[in-house]
């Protein structure tokens, strides 16, 4: 992931088909620099019927060789302990998207 200023780090998330958008915890957003106060605010329902009050800027990563603009949310109310790669943002971006199961591997095909 990379900040604003060009700083970067290399941040797990996992893929969830389920989620709406892609979220992440806020701890990430400010350890790479970004303005919390520059973004806009978006609430959603978490998958524990909680509410979920995610900041959404835009974000460039990269996952294996494909490289992503995105919007993300970074919140503080993210309580999985894992960040989230969901459909607006990223499953949205790529053409087909693999799982395999089996062999532990997901194919992204641009």
């Amino acid at each position: 992931m990379h900040g604003p200023s060009g700083s970067t780090a290399d941040v797990t998330a996992y893929l969830d088909s389920g989620a709406a958008f892609s979220v992440f915890e806020a701890t990430a957003a400010v350890a790479l620099g970004f303005d919390l106060a520059r973004g806009r605010t978006k609430s959603a329902i978490a998958g524990d019927g909680g509410i979920l009050r995610c900041t959404i800027l835009p974000v460039h990563f990269e996952v294996g060789d494909h490289k992503v603009l995105a919007e993300v949310g970074f919140s503080s109310d993210l309580k999985v302990g894992f960040n989230i790669l969901g459909l607006s943002g990223f499953f949205d971006r790529f053409r087909e998207i693999v799982f395999q199961h089996r062999r532990k591997r997901v194919l992204l095909k641009a």
